[in-house]
């Protein structure tokens, strides 16, 4: 029926029914069918928190926001934030390695290995102490899965021997590298 009028002064039969005003079919298109809400992340409020913390030189804190989504095993998301991290933090601050490090762990399990180890090897650079095992981690499984089972066991090894490698962390994040730890293969 296309009778414009207000659904008061309709007759009573029509009234019962599903009266709508061709005028306001953007309005009722928009409640019936929303447009996807954007789900990218960072978020503003992540933005907001991560400045905040890096301003403050808080960059493992900051850091947390992005490893928030990696332990979830949202790689990609994770990976966002953490390269929105490194574009504003202060990339003389001791602690920036910390989110190239981060970044290199989503690129592995995003099969970027190569670009993985470009950061790794930056990782490796400008970190105050020797190299920690979970870097060297990262590096062997890299290499294995770039076929080099000879720098994956070296990496492996140098882990091994330092005193803060977690074997039992190895084989949950890392698995594929089960048959090398311990020179077991």
């Amino acid at each position: 029926i296309l009778y414009r009028c207000d659904i008061n002064h309709l007759p009573a039969r029509l009234q019962r029914l599903h009266c709508i005003d061709f005028h306001d079919y953007p309005k009722l298109i928009g409640q019936t069918f929303p447009e996807k809400q954007d789900t990218s992340v960072p978020t503003e409020d992540e933005k907001t928190i991560i400045n905040d913390l890096i301003s403050r030189g808080k960059f493992i804190d900051a850091v947390a926001e992005g490893r928030k989504y990696l332990v979830r095993g949202e790689f990609a998301n994770s990976l966002a934030v953490l390269e929105y991290m490194k574009d504003t933090a202060d990339k003389t601050h001791r602690d920036y390695y910390i989110i190239l490090g981060n970044i290199a762990y989503n690129l592995i399990h995003l099969g970027d290995d190569e670009g993985a180890l470009k950061y790794l090897e930056h990782v490796e650079k400008l970190c105050p102490v020797p190299f920690f095992p979970w870097h060297a981690t990262a590096r062997a499984v890299a290499y294995l899965h770039l076929g080099n089972e000879e720098e994956c066991v070296k990496w492996l090894r140098y882990a091994e021997s330092h005193k803060d490698y977690d074997e039992t962390e190895t084989r949950k994040h890392y698995p594929e590298l089960t048959p090398y730890i311990s020179g077991k293969k």
